[in-house]
């Protein structure tokens, strides 16, 4: 006989709002969009994709990314429960990421500075080829 499984799902919110896992705030968009997606009441972090990071970090305008063109590749043919190249598709699809980092140029204080920031919910930010 099938036991009955509970499940929560209490962080994710509703309204398109978010429960903060440190205090249990209902946080509206606005209000982790205004503050770096940081918790305003306990300062809680919440995970920030790389071009949130980059938009967090650089001066307004003034990101120019790098070799956004590249892809990973499977030169070892891996295969574990899936083929490799089947996840790589997959993270692209649901990331609109080529690989696990973005690079490029930017401005941070009127500072000339490379960036290179890693995305976990790529592959879990794992070292393909590219990265490599």
């Amino acid at each position: 006989m099938a036991q009955k499984v509970s499940v929560d799902i209490s962080r994710r919110g509703g309204e398109g709002g978010e429960t903060c896992p440190g205090c249990n705030e209902q946080l509206s968009p606005g209000d982790l969009d205004s503050n770096s997606r940081v918790c305003p009441r306990c300062g809680h972090h919440f995970r920030l994709s790389a071009r949130e990071r980059v938009a967090v970090l650089a001066d307004e305008g003034t990101w120019s990314e790098i070799a956004a063109n590249l892809r990973s590749a499977d030169p070892l043919g891996f295969y574990d429960l899936r083929p490799y190249t089947e996840r790589i598709e997959e993270a692209e699809y649901e990331t609109g990421l080529n690989e696990a980092i973005i690079t490029g140029t930017c401005r941070i204080h009127k500072m000339d500075v490379v960036l290179a920031v890693m995305d976990f919910s790529f592959l879990g930010g794992s070292m393909g080829s590219v990265v490599g």
